[in-house]
């Protein structure tokens, strides 16, 4: 049910992430892609929480043609919108796209899990001294996210730099 649930939420992300990249609505650049991303899942508060326990819990609950049908689509999905990310930012080499998917999704697996401690930790995070572990998902998470996209922009120019210099 979870699962389904999950698959329901993804398709949902998925497809609000195809339309704008296949009209490149804002999201040709990085700032774009981050605004995207962001306004995307903002709306998505479900969907976050069930991606942070996909691996731990869902996808442990499934038995093998279950589990197989659900990543055979789930990489269909990754790769077609990580090749319309690759068209919106030239700067993505083929296959990026789809890697950038899914460390986005480690992203928000991991910024999720610390964004919502349980109620004990909270607590202690309350305490003086303890800013450094009070997460806010949306900001770290594009933050990191656009650490990640200006470093794969800065290595696509110095490949041409190279590759201009070979010349």
């Amino acid at each position: 049910l979870f699962l389904a649930l999950y698959e329901q939420e993804l398709d949902g992300w998925f497809d609000e992430l195809d339309t704008a990249l296949s009209g490149q609505q804002g999201a040709g650049s990085i700032e774009g892609l981050l605004q995207l991303i962001s306004e995307s899942l903002a709306r998505r508060p479900a969907f976050l929480r069930l991606v942070a326990i996909l691996h731990t819990v869902l996808e442990r609950n499934v038995d093998h043609a279950t589990a197989l049908r659900f990543k055979t689509r789930l990489r269909e999905r990754v790769l077609h919108t990580g090749a319309l990310l690759e068209k919106n930012l030239p700067f993505l080499q083929a296959g990026q796209g789809a890697e950038l998917l899914l460390k986005t999704d480690a992203l928000v697996i991991g910024f999720q899990h610390l964004a919502e401690p349980s109620d004990v930790l909270r607590e202690v995070l309350a305490e003086p001294g303890m800013e450094l572990f009070r997460i806010n998902l949306e900001e770290q998470l594009l933050n990191t996210l656009r650490t990640l996209l200006m470093g794969l922009a800065y290595e696509a120019r110095a490949r041409q730099e190279r590759q201009n210099a070979r010349r």
